[in-house]
């Protein structure tokens, strides 16, 4: 039976989306117990990393075994290698060999690479599996944990191999983030900032009028996060499959893309992304659509949570430019970008988010960036 205060301890985000989003403060393993007992699953299967499984996984297994539920504890290393073909395998031959079913649940706790993986797995095994999202991250809490996409890794580009798929339910229990060292709060922060640069003013400036240390703290992260939900789902409703509306998502991705692909996925996702957004803003600038002033506030913001806006000078730009014929988005060999005319409003050309630039203009935003 679930426990009262687990009951008064949630309530669910009505963001208009295919699935429900469950926000607690303490009471995740509860809220999934209630879930999967709606299901009647005979086998579960909680996807994890060494990092959340050593703080936090183990409790909620020994949680669910002594409730009565079947869960096998399926942990994978930490790093966004494990998000490839062969952690894929390794993973369907565990399931294989517990005779596993459609009817059956998989359960991603932690950050963005458990939580895309799990959705991988989940979506093409038995042609979909129950799924449930618990975010352990900022980033993952913030972002990864709505919408449908999954993806594994193929070659150093990112979600090379993936697919749109719900999830049951997702789980945000902001107890998980006490534990996050500062620069993971930061990297998470990187994600929320996208998102108010591209649809939220009120965002924007609600980041900017606190200091580095205050942004650290539980109460202001979530209500950034909250924010970014919000901002995010409001897209989504209107492009579910992200071709559209759904594209802005994509904001500082296209040369983010590029750089994670150069470096084999050993930048961090929220270096790239930034360096990205700086680029994206030189680019509108570039181009006569965002003022130089809106081009500084990026660096100003990004800056604020110790994010890099200079691009290495090992990327030289025909580098990255031989690095985009790879993005996911390219069309008729060219090279699309998410822009801004100001801060919170993003520029659209024939009403389309994605606006073609040419090659010697991306040159010139990279130097820009150096």
């Amino acid at each position: 039976m679930m426990s009262r205060n687990a009951i008064v301890n949630k309530k669910q985000l009505r963001l208009g989306l295919p699935h429900p989003i469950f926000i607690t403060d303490g009471n995740s393993e509860w809220l999934l117990l209630s879930e999967i007992k709606k299901l009647d699953s005979t086998n579960n299967f909680l996807i994890t990393d060494y990092n959340v499984n050593r703080i936090f996984a183990a409790k909620l297994v020994e949680f669910l075994k002594t409730r009565g539920i079947n869960i096998v504890l399926l942990p994978v290393p930490p790093s966004e290698r494990s998000k490839s073909i062969k952690t894929f395998a390794r993973l369907l031959k565990i399931l294989y060999a517990h005779k596993v079913s459609k009817y059956d649940s998989i359960i991603g706790l932690g950050g963005g690479m458990v939580l895309n993986l799990s959705g991988f797995l989940a979506s093409t095994v038995c042609r979909g599996m129950n799924l449930f999202y618990i975010p352990t991250t900022v980033l993952a809490q913030a972002d990864v944990c709505i919408g449908s996409k999954a993806g594994v890794n193929f070659e150093g580009i990112k979600n090379f191999l993936g697919t749109i798929y719900n999830p049951k339910a997702v789980i945000i229990d902001f107890k998980y983030l006490e534990k996050l060292p500062p620069t993971e709060k930061f990297n998470g922060l990187c994600e929320c900032i996208k998102h108010a640069l591209i649809k939220d003013v009120k965002m924007f400036r609600l980041i900017m009028q606190q200091s580095t240390q205050d942004l650290l703290k539980s109460n202001v992260l979530k209500q950034i996060i909250l924010a970014a939900l919000r901002s995010k789902a409001l897209l989504l409703q209107k492009d579910w499959e992200e071709e559209d509306a759904g594209a802005l998502l994509r904001y500082g991705h296209t040369i983010g893309g590029a750089l994670e692909h150069l470096t084999k996925n050993k930048m961090t996702h929220s270096h790239a992304i930034s360096m990205g957004m700086v680029v994206a803003a030189e680019i509108a600038n570039i181009l006569g659509f965002l003022d130089i002033a809106d081009v500084k506030k990026h660096r100003e913001i990004l800056n604020k949570i110790q994010m890099p806006t200079k691009i290495p000078t090992m990327f030289r730009p025909n580098k990255i430019l031989s690095s985009l014929e790879h993005d996911k988005y390219r069309k008729h060999a060219k090279n699309y970008f998410v822009l801004l005319s100001s801060i919170g409003r993003p520029k659209t050309i024939d009403h389309h988010y994605r606006i073609h630039v040419e090659n010697k203009i991306i040159k010139e935003a990279l130097f820009r960036c150096y």
